[in-house]
């Protein structure tokens, strides 16, 4: 059951730890009154989603990431693309994954601290 006052449902993988915030606040924003929305990334469309209350019925008849991507070529030119800096969060299926997203984060944090400190 979705609480009475949600007018919208974000639909996020859990094995995207790449998926921020900013990303999520920016797919709200871009979505307009749209019953669809999904992020445009710079290599294709990609999680989160977020669907109006029009579409939680059809969201409870679903099962598995599949049916949502039926959902959406059903709809067709209905889904707003909301665009969104960057590449398709990187999907964290496999160990392999895991050890990319560490690298990407050790890299990140190197970065930060090569800054001059702003004192």
């Amino acid at each position: 059951m979705v609480d009475a006052r949600a007018d919208v449902l974000v639909l996020m993988l859990g094995d995207q730890p790449g998926v921020t915030p900013q990303g999520v606040a920016t797919l709200i924003a871009g979505r307009g009154d749209a019953d669809l929305a999904a992020c445009a990334y710079e290599d294709g469309r990609g999680h989160p989603f977020a669907f109006s209350r029009a579409l939680f019925g059809d969201l409870a008849t679903l099962h598995g990431d599949k049916g949502v991507w039926k959902l959406m070529d059903r709809a067709g030119e209905a889904v707003v693309d909301v665009p969104a800096p960057g590449v398709i969060p990187l999907d964290v299926d496999t160990w392999e994954d895991y050890e990319a997203v560490l690298a990407t984060r050790s890299a990140e944090v190197a970065d930060y601290r090569s800054l001059p400190n702003p004192k």
